[in-house]
This record gives structure tokens, C-alpha cells and sequence, in this order.
């Protein structure tokens, strides 16, 4: 990797085609990371090598949500990991035509929403 690319602040997504329902999400969730962390966008780019991408049965992405080589990343992504979860989580939320609102009664629906959402990640995980 070069030095200019390590010190580059950013997030950017993966997918296996341009033509697939993951290139619109993925770009979804790059606007969400970008407004929750302030990262640049760097966009959505296609790789068709990717296992991850090539071999699963739904639109998938892959999103790679800064480098721990940048220290502004690094910060971030130690100091605030929430800010990574909400922006994914809002950019789903988009993909499927929900948007987060500002009123009290819809921020305890959203929490709870957010605590399953992130209930259910670690699950698949192992």
C-alpha cells in the first residue's frame, strides 16, 4: 500500500456488480457512514474476485469503513465505534426507504431497533 493511500481518511464498499440491489445499498451506506462519521466517501467500486462477493446466494457488500493506518481513522474507529454502527444502520435503513427522525417517540423505537439490529450481527458471526 502506498504511504499516500495509508493517509487517506475515508470509506469506500465493494460489490460484485454494478447491476446488483448491493450497488445501491452499498452507496446508501456510504452516505450513512459519511454523515455519521464524517469520513470522505470514496465510493462504490466492483471486484468480482472477492469470494465474499462472488460466491453468496443474496446481493452482498463488503464495506471497508477506514484504515487503522490513518490516525484520523484510527481515532475513530477506537474512540467511536457507534458512529460506524449508526451510519451502517442508517444507510440500511435508507436502502429499504426508512429514514431516522428527530421526534422523542421515534428515537426509543430507533434504539430499540438499533439494539436488535446489533444483537443479531454478532450472532452471525460466530
Amino acid at each position: 500500500m502506498s504511504a499516500k493511500l495509508q493517509q487517506q481518511a475515508a470509506s469506500e464498499a465493494y460489490v460484485y456488480s454494478t447491476e446488483s440491489p448491493a450497488y445501491y445499498m452499498a452507496t446508501q451506506i456510504l452516505e450513512g457512514l459519511h454523515n455519521y462519521t464524517g469520513l470522505p466517501n470514496r465510493g462504490v467500486m466492483t471486484n468480482t474476485r472477492l469470494y465474499v462477493l462472488r460466491a453468496t446466494p443474496m446481493p452482498s457488500v463488503l464495506v471497508e469503513m477506514g484504515y487503522m493506518t490513518n490516525p484520523t481513522d484510527l481515532n475513530l474507529l477506537v474512540n467511536d465505534p457507534q458512529s460506524f454502527a449508526r451510519g451502517i444502520y442508517s444507510g440500511i435503513l435508507a436502502y429499504y426507504g426508512l429514514y431516522l427522525k428527530n421526534s422523542l417517540k421515534t428515537k426509543s423505537l430507533q434504539q430499540s431497533m438499533l439494539e436488535r439490529f446489533f444483537f443479531i450481527i454478532p450472532y452471525f458471526l460466530y
